[in-house]
């Protein structure tokens, strides 16, 4: 369904002159491809490429901001979506709140290695912000919502190590 954040690509600008970003809370993604995130493809089976050694997915804003919007519907985490913004405010039940925003990396800032199949593959970067409450809940959920932009969130493995699942039951402040 229609459910989530659908993230319009045409929403998504480059990062502003001297904006200051934290290497720990930005991940960088590499799209599928230059016209991805208006629904389109969405038939086509998620592309690799290898670098590296190491397989790396490339996905599209599309996939990307869904990612996100389901992870924190794991993680009871209330998201405010708008497919034209390419930014959202977050709170968790902790009340920690956050925001996310997606940018396009362009010129030195994406620093890609061209390859013959993609001349200059679009990169994206997701920063989340923590704007009040823990930090040390905020960096867990930093790890959670970064690795679901980049499609390796388990809510498995975050439900034994963290959530319902935990032999002691979730461990809140």
């Amino acid at each position: 369904g229609d459910w989530g954040w659908r993230l319009r690509s045409k929403a998504v600008h480059p990062v502003p002159p001297f904006y200051p970003m934290d290497p720990r809370s930005t991940r960088r993604i590499t799209l599928a491809s230059d016209n991805q995130g208006e629904g389109e493809g969405e038939d086509e089976e998620e592309m690799k490429m290898e670098v590296d050694s190491t397989a790396v997915r490339l996905l599209s804003i599309d996939q990307i901001s869904n990612n996100i919007s389901t992870a924190c519907q794991s993680l009871s985490i209330h998201g405010i979506w708008d497919n034209n913004s390419p930014s959202a405010r977050l709170s968790s039940m902790e009340r920690v709140e956050m925001e996310i925003a997606i940018y396009s990396a362009t010129g030195a800032a994406a620093a890609a290695a061209p390859s013959p199949q993609q001349p200059h593959p679009q990169v994206l970067l997701v920063e989340l912000q923590r704007r009040k409450g823990c930090s040390v809940i905020f960096h867990n959920y930093r790890r959670c919502l970064l690795d679901a932009a980049e499609g390796k969130f388990d809510l498995g493995s975050f439900n034994k190590k963290d959530g319902l699942d935990k032999p002691l039951g979730r461990d809140r402040t």
